[in-house]
């Protein structure tokens, strides 16, 4: 299908602008500007998402740019300075 598709799994999604359903993988594949958005975080400029039907989960391939949403908690996960 092509469009302003979105594919919404509990606090996450993905959208685009062209859908592929693999049956093999049953699997999603987002291509023409995809985004995502994981939970606050959000990634734009890849090439493709991959949802997993069966998983739930996204993958973004080829080169996103992320926007991370970072509590004062999650400083224990950054690297020193």
């Amino acid at each position: 299908s092509k469009g302003n598709i979105e594919i919404i799994h509990d606090k996450n999604k993905a959208t685009g602008g062209k859908a592929v359903y693999n049956v093999d993988e049953d699997t999603v594949v987002l291509t023409e500007a995809p985004e995502v958005f994981l939970g606050e975080n959000h990634g734009s400029g890849g090439a493709r998402v991959v949802y997993n039907r069966e998983s739930g989960h996204f993958k973004a391939e080829g080169g996103f740019v992320w926007r991370i949403h970072r509590k004062d908690s999650d400083k224990k996960l950054l690297m020193p300075e």
